[in-house]
């Protein structure tokens, strides 16, 4: 963690859980039921620094493999 968070500084025990949680959260503010101002067709950007940039580049990327068609055998 950082700042006053419990554990080490700077420790992170699992860094698919950090981006399964940006992928996870760009689903719920896209997906039917979203918060007033989202929805469906809104376009997603992630955005951090440092540790925070290496996990929304990690989500990205995630979300672009899962999301392009397969290749043809």
């Amino acid at each position: 963690g950082t700042g006053r968070s419990e554990g080490l500084f700077g420790q992170v025990d699992d860094f698919e859980s950090l981006v399964a949680d940006v992928r996870q959260l760009a689903k719920v503010v896209t997906g039917p039921g979203a918060p007033d101002g989202f929805g469906p067709g809104l376009p997603v950007f992630a955005m951090g620094l440092s540790l925070g940039g290496c996990v929304a580049l990690h989500a990205s990327m995630a979300e672009a493999a899962s999301s392009s068609p397969s290749p043809s055998p």
